[in-house]
């Protein structure tokens, strides 16, 4: 009668270490994509600030698209390559850094390079981190990948509703603060990961925030 029961308790045991990387991943994967589906909501004021045309906010919207989701099997070649946690350290304060501040940009060229940039945020971090994040779930591994990609799901969802909070009343004054989660969620993943310096890059990228 003990025997089963021990193999039980070691099972729950080796199991449970697995779901604190998953958790993070999911956490992540929410915040990369709440960033990822900011960009419409901020775009009617992007017209006016930037007093774009709809080819140029078009162009905006194809660049966001190329740049987080075309482009993710390079990422996903180079992330098999050099095995690199920054991959996926990074992505989420890159998504949220670049996307959230949209408003700082000094002009329309600026705005594509920083959707872009924001964009490689999201392209970089999928491919390892759906790599990874069942990588180590020993049992129900299907269940714990849908639940990974449903936490995506939930912040694109999620995303225009931040955002249109912050940018109520047609301004972009208070989106910068947008950037914050996924900065944290790059503090707590590179200390995870045991990358030291990051979490103090990290924290100095938080010190400039709207007042």
């Amino acid at each position: 009668m003990s025997a089963p029961s021990t193999l039980a308790a070691e099972r729950v045991k080796t199991a449970r270490p697995y779901w604190l990387p998953l958790t993070l991943f999911c956490l992540g994967h929410f915040l990369v994509d709440l960033s990822s589906s900011a960009l419409g909501t901020m775009q009617p004021v992007l017209l006016e600030r930037f007093r774009l045309s709809y080819t140029q906010a078009g162009i905006l919207a194809g660049v966001l698209v190329f740049s987080s989701s075309v482009i993710q099997p390079v990422y996903g070649y180079l992330s098999d390559r050099w095995h690199s946690r920054l991959f996926t350290v990074l992505g989420p304060a890159m998504a949220g850094i670049f996307i959230a501040t949209l408003g700082w940009a000094p002009g329309y060229a600026g705005l594509l390079a920083m959707v872009a940039l924001g964009g490689t945020g999201i392209a970089s971090f999928h491919p390892q981190a759906a790599a990874n994040a069942v990588a180590h779930v020993r049992q129900n591994r299907a269940r714990a990948m849908a639940v990974f990609v449903s936490s995506g799901s939930l912040g694109m969802a999620a995303g225009p509703l931040f955002f249109g909070a912050l940018t109520k009343g047609g301004t972009l004054a208070r989106t910068p603060w947008g950037r914050l989660p996924g900065l944290l969620m790059t503090v707590l993943m590179a200390a995870f990961a045991g990358l030291i310096a990051f979490p103090l890059i990290g924290f100095l990228l938080a010190l400039k925030l709207p007042k």
